[in-house]
Parts: structure tokens; C-alpha cells; sequence
């Protein structure tokens, strides 16, 4: 009967608690071409030949905007985001350069997908 007991409050510490779907990027660090352009939060995705690219997410470091979805078509590449969300969130900015393999090859655009909105970036290539 403890068992049981214990298995609901489990249960309902993780419904309170906001779950968070996993990511599906996996974290790097920031592309050298990146790295001395002196941007102020708006990153482009960057292609790294054969079959990487990176985009930069940022966020609170406590609840950080998640990738949790990812479609290639027609040349196009659209990542669905979430933004995870803790009891407390901070109010730090942190950048996270997250990394996909893709399959199609250099895409022509990225999309990243936020709260129902489009947010188009801008597309370079690594030297």
C-alpha cells in the first residue's frame, strides 16, 4: 500500500513540477565563426559541412528554451522549441549552442518555432 502511495506523490510532484519534454540537439560549444562577431543575442544557424548545424538558443539557466523537434523539407529546416518552465526561473541569460545532424545537406532556410510564432535565421556557412 506504501508503494502505491509513494507512486502518487511521485506522479504528482512531476505534473506540479512542469515536465519538460528531452532535448533533441545535442549541445556544443559556440562555432568559431561566432566566436568575435559581437552579437547582442541574435545568432544566425551556422552550416558545418557535412552535415551539422548549429543554431544558438539562450534563455534563463534555470529554464532554458529547449529544441524538442526537428523537420527537414524542401530545403527547409524547422525546430520546434519549448521553453522549459522551473517554479523559479532567473533572470540570467545564457547562450546554448545546440547541434543537429541532418540528412538532407545544407538546408536553403532556418526556422526556429516559438510560442506558435515563426522566427526565421539568418544562414551562414563555417569556413
Amino acid at each position: 500500500m506504501r508503494i502505491r502511495s509513494l507512486a502518487g506523490v511521485v506522479v504528482l510532484v512531476a505534473v506540479l513540477a512542469g515536465c519538460t519534454p528531452p532535448s533533441i540537439g545535442e549541445p556544443v560549444a559556440l562555432p568559431e565563426v561566432l566566436r568575435d562577431d559581437g552579437a547582442t543575442g541574435e545568432y544566425p544557424a551556422v552550416w558545418q559541412p557535412p552535415d551539422t548545424l548549429t543554431v544558438v538558443l539562450g534563455g534563463s539557466s534555470s529554464c532554458p528554451t529547449i529544441p524538442t523537434g526537428i523537420e527537414e523539407r524542401d530545403g527547409e529546416v524547422r525546430i520546434t522549441l519549448h521553453r522549459s518552465a522551473g517554479l523559479v526561473c532567473t533572470t540570467d541569460l545564457v547562450v546554448a549552442p545546440v547541434a543537429f545532424a541532418l540528412e538532407g545537406g545544407r538546408p536553403d532556410a532556418v526556422v526556429l518555432l516559438l510560442d506558435g510564432e515563426e522566427h526565421p535565421l539568418e544562414l551562414i556557412d563555417q569556413p
